[in-house]
């Protein structure tokens, strides 16, 4: 779903903070996602949310709310998961720090191929993780 934020744009601590280096989207601070009021008990009301949890307390019901929001972003240039600006929050990204480091290892694999052929010469494929052997 598309989020729409109410950014200042001419408050520069707030663009640093969003903004890499590169000039690429980093994460969009928490902060800036509008949260509803929490009153204990309570399920989430977030549209087509599917989660039957009745959260007890603030804490659990604003960590499960804010996984609805793509606020992070892959920092390579040329990857389809980066953003450029705000317009293409929630369209793209991840909602979590480690769906976007599970993602970024994709860009440079690491994991070799184990498998050897009766010759002992080992196998050149190169995986992003061991489960995707």
């Amino acid at each position: 779903p598309l989020v729409c934020f109410d950014f200042d744009f001419e408050n520069p601590a707030i663009e640093n903070y969003i903004t890499t280096s590169s000039g690429l989207l980093d994460a969009v601070p928490s902060q800036l996602i509008a949260l509803p009021s929490f009153t204990r008990p309570s399920k989430c009301p977030y549209p087509s949310c599917k989660s039957t949890t009745v959260f007890e307390s603030g804490r659990d019901f604003r960590r499960h709310y804010r996984q609805h929001f793509k606020r992070f972003f892959c920092r390579y240039s040329e990857c389809p998961q980066s953003a450029q600006d705000l317009q293409e929050v929630g369209t793209k990204g991840f909602a979590t720090r480690k769906d976007r480091a599970r993602h970024e290892s994709k860009h440079k694999p690491t994991v070799r191929c184990p498998w050897h052929d009766q010759e002992g010469q080992q196998c050149l494929r190169v995986f992003s993780r061991v489960d995707n052997m």
